[in-house]
């Protein structure tokens, strides 16, 4: 656990590391690494990792829904009603994407 100057709240650090093919010009020593923030105590750290790689996932696709069915912007500042309108643009892309 970590303690940063100036904050009260502890965090985990997870760091995964793994070998890269030779002659890899951005990873000088052959090691690439992923490293993950947490609070999460009672998680193991590959269950961290998967988290955190499902979440990433989750932004992607909800990167895809953006252009095009009006969810850049969320529309009101009512959580249930951007809920709707997120919906709904998924739904528009969802049958855009079937047809």
């Amino acid at each position: 656990m970590h303690l940063m100057s100036g904050v009260k709240l502890r965090f985990r650090l997870v760091v995964q590391r793994w070998r890269e093919p030779p002659f890899n010009l951005f990873e000088p020593d052959g090691y690439r690494r992923c490293m993950v923030a947490t609070n999460r105590d009672e998680l193991s750290a590959s269950e961290v990792v998967w988290l955190h790689i499902k979440r990433g996932r989750v932004e992607n696709y909800i990167k895809e829904l953006n252009p095009g069915f009006g969810t850049e912007q969320m529309t009101s500042g009512d959580f249930r009603a951007n809920a709707l309108w997120f919906a709904l643009g998924g739904l528009a892309s969802n049958l855009v994407q079937l047809g």
